[in-house]
């Protein structure tokens, strides 16, 4: 993809595209190359849900051994969120759970 400048300068308003065509241009490079175009209307719908992407970003900036268990836990209960339940100890501890990921961890364990 060809690299376009979002942010005009004052001699644009004279001389070239306004930020809003040049903000179309991208738009419209970003449709006629993403690979699965649903994709980027799934994502602006996403990014609409209040304090979603300040969640994503701060879930990003965790280390990576907490991320992926995060992430593992939300993949084990996809199927059954409302079975989540979540405990916070007085010294800070947070404790997720779910009977679908106690189930699932029952089958892998060998001594079960």
């Amino acid at each position: 993809m060809k690299a376009v400048s979002v942010i005009g300068s004052a001699d644009d308003a004279n001389n070239g595209p306004q930020p809003d065509d040049t903000v179309r241009a991208v738009l419209r490079e970003l449709v006629e190359t993403c690979p699965d175009p649903s994709k980027l209307i799934e994502l602006y719908y996403w990014s609409a849900e209040p304090g979603l992407l300040e969640t994503l970003h701060r879930l990003l900036d965790l280390p990576e051994e907490p991320r992926e268990v995060l992430r593992a836990f939300v993949t084990m209960v996809a199927d059954c969120p409302d079975t989540v339940t979540v405990t916070v100890s007085p010294g800070g501890a947070v404790t997720l759970s779910s009977p679908a990921v106690a189930q699932l961890m029952s089958r892998m364990d060998p001594m079960s």
